[in-house]
């Protein structure tokens, strides 16, 4: 007659929870990549940007030419005369 095998109890159940940790292992869901750090980009820095020069506005000779005497039941002849800073052509 054969022989039984004997294996101990405390054996056997190191195989069944060895057995049972695969089964969840293989069961489990696939552990999610892991998030990437997010990294600080510095920031452009600024430069100032130049000051603005005020544009010189050159002077203009403006001469309004009128007679002494004027009556207001006639048409009465104005001159008008205005002369260009210096280095300014203008032509009319």
């Amino acid at each position: 007659m054969p022989r039984a095998l004997r294996i101990p109890t405390n054996l056997l159940l190191a195989i069944c929870n060895l057995q049972f940790a695969i089964l969840l292992a293989t069961c489990a869901p696939p552990t999610p990549p892991p998030t990437p750090t997010p990294t600080l980009t510095p920031s452009p820095t600024l430069t100032p940007s130049p000051t603005p020069t005020a544009t010189p506005i050159p002077p203009l000779a403006l001469t309004i030419r009128w007679p002494e005497r004027v009556s207001a039941l006639q048409p009465v002849p104005i001159e008008v005369e205005l002369v260009p800073p210096p280095g300014v052509s203008v032509t009319a």
